[in-house]
């Protein structure tokens, strides 16, 4: 598996498109900000309109763009001149098909879909990326990422058996792609994209990340990476903006709050499986991190 494969798999992804949007004429709509653990998206169908966002100055939007917020943050969607707006109704709602918002009538109009990411909200994966990312459907080479937002495109506007299931899915693979778009575009990566891109860090990233349940002291971890203990610590450190043990018990969490939740495995089990010799020194790390004991966790997130 590649690295961000177990990035992903880690931050347990879960998609739900929840809206078609037809807008017309001045509309304006207001996102709140989301609990933690979900990421908002917004793919853009026909038109344009304008984002502002608390803290940065007003963005355009265009036709062909798919606008993602990783921490959900509140934000403002709006479209023709300042003034009076029309009160919005609520969502129309059909049996088997997804809900439409319209605002307005005639015209070309603004088009878009909007939906959501679940995802653990101590995912490394989702930590390390920025607050806004905006990327063209056209941004790959291969038109993947274009030819699934057609495909959610016409799953959302039709009839067809289970088109909830199949744009849920859908959305997780947008995720992927749009994640993908920013990487490639991105010279200056942040955290673990940093790390997982530089040719020897990477080597030992991916080794921690294959082999959650090995003991990994900096030492073994400096050897993946054929450099000395010292040289690793301070490149590492660098350019993760971590040290090595804190992104070993990071990762090591994440695995165990997957297991904790999807699977039936006991504690002790689940601690030996990311790399705790013991349950007892498992939950205590576990608590001193997250605040609650393995049990109270998977208790709590069992659905």
């Amino acid at each position: 598996m590649h690295a961000f494969d177990h990035l992903i798999d880690l931050a347990n992804l879960r998609g739900v498109l929840d809206l078609r949007c037809q807008l017309h004429g001045n509309w304006s709509l207001d996102h709140p900000r989301l609990p933690a653990g979900q990421a908002s998206y917004h793919i853009l169908l026909r038109g344009e309109c304008r984002l502002e966002l608390a803290g940065q100055p007003p963005r355009r939007l265009h036709a062909g763009e798919i606008l993602l917020l990783p921490r959900s943050d509140s934000h403002l969607l709006q479209a023709g001149q300042p003034g009076r707006l029309p009160t919005p109704t609520p969502p129309h709602e059909e049996p088997g098909r997804i809900p439409l918002l319209r605002i307005g009538q005639g015209g070309e109009g603004f088009e878009m879909l909007c939906g959501r990411i679940h995802y653990n909200p101590r995912a490394t994966l989702l930590e390390a990326l920025p607050d806004v990312l905006v990327v063209q459907a056209g941004a790959t080479s291969e038109g993947r990422l274009a030819a699934v937002v057609e495909l959610m495109r016409l799953e959302a506007e039709g009839e067809e058996v289970a088109n909830q299931a199949m744009v849920d899915g859908l959305s997780v693979i947008l995720f992927t792609l749009v994640m993908r778009a920013y990487l490639r575009q991105r010279q200056d990566l942040p955290g673990i994209f940093a790390l997982l891109r530089d040719r020897r860090l990477g080597k030992a990233a991916l080794a921690l990340l294959a082999d959650l349940s090995r003991d990994w002291p900096v030492e073994a971890l400096a050897a993946e990476a054929n450099m000395s203990r010292s040289s690793f610590m301070r490149a590492f450190t660098q350019l993760a903006g971590t040290p090595p043990a804190s992104l070993v018990t990071r990762l090591r969490l994440e695995r165990a709050q997957q297991l904790l939740q999807g699977t039936a495995m006991s504690i002790g089990a689940i601690a030996l499986e990311v790399g705790y010799p013991s349950q007892a020194s498992f939950s205590r790390v576990f608590r001193q991190h997250l605040g609650e004991s393995p049990a109270g966790y998977r208790q709590r997130n069992r659905g």
